[in-house]
């Protein structure tokens, strides 16, 4: 059988045995402190700069990188990490952020009153921290964030590319962008939180970065990438098919191509992979732009949700 012990109760309990310990003696318990005292009264709402600042607590802001990686070997060079945060641990961080003014019993016990719904007010700021921080206007969010989840990203992508952008989906198909958090944590390493479970990620080259552009060869040549010019398949990929191209100073450093004579060329090659009629006297300026045009580059991820059942043969080492 268990009983409730109600908070009065519990701090009467405290003062008297402090008192014994101290060797006061007591008569009778505080009226103020029993169960049959008054209620006490609705505590006030926390200030909102409070609330701001843990909802970004719980969004590791301020977070020195060793509580993340405690060990350079987890994060190597050219590598990617995925995880979700246990809200045990974020509760715990929070009720060690608010603990910083606790300086009596009666201030703890008011602090653990207090947790469950600050915890859950700085879960529903948390959507809009970067929103805020980036000084965009943002609606509140109507629940609280969960589960948060994000992956550490280090790699000279991150370096090349400040601009690196993310798609990420849940197994519902819906899409967890904006993230939480997207930040540069150094100039190598990338940190991005997504409020929810996601399937697949995509990180991806900023979209300014398309352009024209060949392929470089062996030999100082360069090839164009085969890709469909007309129907549904419009853009994508001939396979591996390659056209080489034709410049004007053949292969000498510097030399430029000759652009009538690289049209011939691909036209041959599409008609030879049946992607143009067969007797088509020249392709035009947006097949040709087709040809030649190098979008930005992205790497999809299928981060593991949950630990696989005990494999009967050794398992291949994950890269992730």
């Amino acid at each position: 059988m268990t009983a409730t012990l109600k908070p009065q109760q519990y701090l009467a309990d405290l003062l008297s045995l402090a008192a014994a310990r101290a060797g006061v003696p007591t008569t009778r318990t505080p009226t103020a402190m029993t169960a049959a005292a008054a209620p006490p009264a609705a505590m006030p709402a926390p200030p909102t700069a409070a609330v701001r600042w843990l909802a970004e607590l719980m969004l590791l802001y301020g977070l020195p990188f060793e509580y993340l990686v405690p060990v350079a070997g987890m994060l190597p060079p050219e590598s990617i990490r995925f995880f979700f945060l246990d809200q045990n641990w974020t509760n715990r961080l929070i009720d060690g952020a608010a603990s910083v003014g606790v300086a009596s019993t009666v201030d703890e016990l008011s602090t653990y009153a207090a947790l469950e719904p600050l915890v859950r007010q700085a879960a529903l700021a948390a959507p809009s921290v970067r929103a805020r921080l980036l000084k965009r206007d943002t609606a509140p969010a109507a629940a609280p964030a969960g589960p948060i989840t994000g992956f550490l990203l280090r790699s000279a992508v991150v370096s090349g590319w400040p601009g690196l952008e993310v798609a990420a989906t849940d197994a519902a198909g819906n899409s967890l962008v904006p993230p939480l958090r997207f930040e540069r944590l150094a100039p190598d390493i990338l940190l991005c939180l997504l409020n929810g479970l996601p399937v697949e990620v995509v990180v991806k080259q900023p979209t300014e970065t398309m352009h024209f552009g060949v392929v470089e060869a062996s030999g100082g040549t360069y090839q164009v990438t085969l890709r469909h010019v007309g129907g549904a398949e419009a853009g994508t990929q001939i396979g591996t098919q390659q056209c080489p191209t034709v410049q004007r100073g053949g292969n000498a450093p510097g030399s430029v191509i000759n652009v009538q004579q690289t049209a011939a060329a691909l036209l041959a090659a599409l008609v030879a992979d049946k992607a143009l009629p067969d007797g088509t006297a020249a392709i035009s300026s947006a097949q040709l732009a087709i040809q030649m045009v190098q979008s930005a580059g992205l790497q999809p991820f299928q981060p593991q949700q949950s630990p696989p059942a005990a494999p009967s043969a050794p398992a291949a080492k994950s890269s992730g």
